[in-house]
C-alpha cells in the first residue's frame, strides 16, 4: 500500500490560497485500473468500477481502507459510474447489458438488478438526491435517434441533465442547452444543481471548446458559470453542508491532460488546490472528487500512465472549512 502525504491549510485570501497548500494525507487504496469511486452513506464502503476482471468494466465494492474487495456485476459489457442511495440499500449505475447504456439499480450486495431507464439513447452518471427520491443523470436522448448507433461520444450528440424517480418513472428534463451537459450533482437540500457543461468557445484545447462547472437554482432556473476559466473544469461535487464544492481542473499546469482537485466556496470563489498532479513529473492526473459525509476527506482517482487508482485526500482539521 503506497502512502503519499499532503496538507490542505487555510488561507485568509484567494491570492495566498495556492501557496498555503503544503502537503494532505493521501492514501492509495488500489493498484489496478479502478475509477468512479463513491462512498457508502456511512463511509465504511466504497463502490467503484474496474476492469480488473477483463476488458469491460464491472462494479466492485470494498471497505474504505481498500480491503475486502467483492465483485457485484459480471457482464460482458461495460458497467460504470456507480453511486449509493442515501439509505445504503441500493446502488445505481450505468450498464450496457440490455444493448445500450441505461441506468440500473441493484441491492448493495449486487442482487436484484433492474433496468430503470430503458431508452435507446445513452443514459449515464447517475446520482441519487439526499432524500433518496430521485436519480439525476445525463442522457443524449434529445439527439436525433439515427445518431445513437454512432456511440455515446459522438460530437454531434446533445447531452442534457434529467431526473427520474427511484423506480425509473416520472422522467424530467432539467437542462435545455446546446452541446454536452453531463455529470450532475444535486445539492444536499435538493434545491441547487451542479453539472459539467461543454461550451463551444473560450477553452485552450485544440478544438477551442471548453468545459466549465455550472450552477442552477432549480426553483427559478437561474444559471451561472461558477468556474469561468480557460482551463477544463469538471466532475463537480457538493460538500455535505452545501457550503463548498469540489471539482477537477487542469488550470495549474501546461499539460492539458493533467488535472487536480480543487475545493471552493459554493459560488466557485476562492478555489484551493488539494492535489498535486499538474506540471509535476510522475504525480498523475486527479479527477472525480467526492466529499465524505463529515466533509473531512475527498475520495478521488489518480491517472498515471495507463493506471487509474483510487485515493483518499485527507483534509486536516479545519482545512478548507472556511473557504
Amino acid at each position: 500500500m503506497k502512502i503519499l502525504l499532503a496538507v490542505c491549510l487555510l488561507s485568509p485570501t484567494p491570492a495566498l490560497a495556492q501557496a498555503a497548500i503544503e502537503a494532505a494525507a493521501v492514501k492509495q487504496l488500489s493498484g489496478l485500473e479502478n475509477t468512479y469511486p463513491a462512498w457508502s452513506p456511512d463511509g465504511t464502503k466504497i463502490v467503484f468500477e474496474s476492469t480488473r476482471d477483463g476488458p469491460d468494466a464491472d462494479i466492485f465494492l470494498m471497505n474504505a481502507d481498500g480491503t475486502g474487495v467483492i465483485q457485484l456485476t459480471r457482464n460482458e459489457v461495460s458497467d460504470s459510474t456507480p453511486a449509493f442511495t442515501p439509505d445504503g440499500r441500493y446502488i445505481v449505475w450505468a450498464s450496457e447489458q440490455d444493448g445500450n447504456l441505461d441506468i440500473f439499480r441493484m441491492r448493495a450486495d449486487g442482487s436484484e438488478p433492474l433496468n430503470l431507464s430503458r431508452h435507446p439513447g445513452a443514459d449515464g452518471h447517475p446520482k441519487v438526491s439526499a432524500d433518496g427520491r430521485r436519480i439525476w443523470f445525463n442522457s443524449n436522448r434529445s439527439s436525433d435517434p439515427a445518431s445513437f448507433a454512432r456511440g455515446v461520444m459522438d460530437r454531434e450528440h446533445n447531452h442534457e441533465i434529467y431526473s427520474m424517480s427511484l423506480d425509473g418513472g416520472d422522467v424530467r428534463r432539467v437542462t435545455e442547452l446546446p452541446d454536452w451537459d453531463t455529470y450532475a450533482a444535486i445539492s444536499p437540500d435538493g434545491r441547487q444543481l451542479l453539472w459539467r457543461r461543454v461550451t463551444p468557445t473560450g477553452g485552450r484545447s485544440e478544438s477551442g471548446r471548453n468545459s466549465e462547472v455550472f450552477w442552477m437554482d432549480l426553483a427559478s432556473g437561474e444559471m451561472r458559470n461558477v468556474t469561468s476559466h480557460q482551463a477544463f473544469d469538471g466532475w463537480p461535487a457538493w460538500s455535505p453542508d452545501g457550503k463548498r464544492i469540489a471539482f477537477a481542473s487542469n488550470r495549474a499546469g501546461a499539460d492539458f491532460e493533467a488535472f487536480d482537485i480543487y475545493v471552493a466556496n459554493a459560488d466557485g470563489s476562492n478555489p484551493v488546490r488539494v492535489s498535486f498532479g499538474s506540471g509535476e513529473s510522475g504525480s498523475g492526473s486527479w479527477t472525480k472528487p467526492m466529499f465524505s459525509a463529515d466533509g473531512k476527506r475527498i475520495l478521488c482517482t489518480r491517472s498515471l500512465g495507463r493506471s487509474v487508482d483510487i485515493f483518499i485526500i485527507q483534509l486536516r482539521s479545519g482545512a478548507c472549512a472556511a473557504l
